[in-house]
């Protein structure tokens, strides 16, 4: 496999990397100070909380990601039986 397709597989978009969120958070905090609504002391505790609450999504998403296919799995499948159900029951018509 060519070295840039693979590059490419591994690269995800910034939106979803943590480095943007915190260099946005420090951005943001940053002209929060020179402009005086946030003192130093300020900014370094609300870096933390949302470095923070960062970690916690990521690791949500982690414990979530195997249980997303399954729920989806059993939802379809439940359609489907629905379906066959109504089908049989005459309140659906089947159109091959």
């Amino acid at each position: 496999m060519d070295t840039t397709k693979l590059e490419n597989k591994l690269q995800k978009p910034a939106v979803k990397s943590t480095e943007l969120w915190m260099t946005l958070v420090g951005a943001v905090l940053s002209v929060a100070m020179v402009l005086g609504y946030v003192t130093p002391g300020e900014s370094e505790e609300i870096t933390g909380a949302v470095s923070q609450v960062i970690k916690a999504v990521e690791i949500l998403l982690v414990a979530l990601a195997p249980v997303i296919p399954v729920v989806a799995y059993v939802w379809s499948r439940t359609r489907v039986k629905d379906s066959i159900a109504k089908i049989i029951s005459g309140k659906l018509r089947y159109n091959a």
